[in-house]
């Protein structure tokens, strides 16, 4: 029988397209697991956990909520939290080229795929949408960044309407938004400490916690673990991967 891996991802603003190149993986949990090989994830406000038996190669697409809404029309609030085959969340132009890319010969190939199909889409989008679309390398940078546009948008109009803007837009409330872009923040500076031990008590204070109980809680609520259990098995522990790719 082959041994079972887990994948752990915390919560995330990001969307997402996968395609199952070898193998598969349903999360524990869900009433439905898709078994697709491609699929469409929406942002994410609580820490998820994959499970997949055997080998495993995927190809990700990773696509920042308010630029899919751009270039799309969707509002991404209607996946959050979902897991879903793509032919449900895009139309037919995206489930074509997302055909090719499963079935191109190597990854490089289904790189150019990619690019080739969003760069008129994304100068569409821009165009019709003067608004920044600087790069953004961080969760905070994106964030603030995401809503100012939303506000730019809404101008003139309720909070009520602006905070539905940003929900439409990013799948988040303003404040979800602000919160995860702190514990990432907290999570860098750990990630950046030169001390063997990692103060959680000072980088609390310096990313504008209340104390490190705060911290603490905050960070369980988007990885689903508390910051002592992620720094002593990120090293060592399969199903953190993702954590390890992020930091380094």
């Amino acid at each position: 029988m082959e041994s079972e891996h887990l994948s752990r991802f915390p919560a995330t603003t990001s969307c997402c397209l996968s395609w199952f190149l070898e193998g598969s993986a349903v999360r524990p949990g869900d009433e439905r697991p898709v078994h697709e090989r491609i699929v469409f994830r929406g942002p994410q406000t609580r820490p998820v956990v994959a499970r997949h038996r055997g080998p495993l190669r995927m190809f990700i697409l990773l696509l920042a909520p308010d630029a899919l809404c751009q270039m799309t029309g969707i509002g991404v609030d209607r996946y959050l939290n979902r897991i879903c085959p793509l032919a449900v969340a895009l139309d037919e132009s995206w489930q074509a080229i997302a055909l090719n890319v499963l079935h191109a010969q190597s990854d490089e190939d289904r790189v150019k795929l990619v690019e080739t199909f969003l760069e008129p889409r994304w100068r569409t989008a821009r165009l019709s949408n003067r608004e920044s679309w600087g790069p953004a390398q961080k969760q905070s940078e994106w964030s603030r960044a995401a809503i100012s546009r939303v506000h730019k948008f809404s101008k003139g109009r309720s909070q009520r309407q602006v905070e539905r803007r940003t929900r439409t837009m990013t799948g988040w409330s303003a404040r979800g938004l602000k919160n995860l872009a702190r514990a990432e923040e907290a999570l860098l500076m750990a990630a950046h400490a030169t001390q063997p031990r990692v103060n959680w008590a000072s980088i609390a204070a310096e990313a504008g916690y209340a104390d490190q109980s705060h911290l603490c809680r905050e960070l369980r609520r988007y990885t689903g673990l508390s910051p002592h259990q992620l720094w002593l098995h990120l090293q060592d522990e399969q199903a953190l991967w993702v954590y390890k790719a992020w930091f380094g």
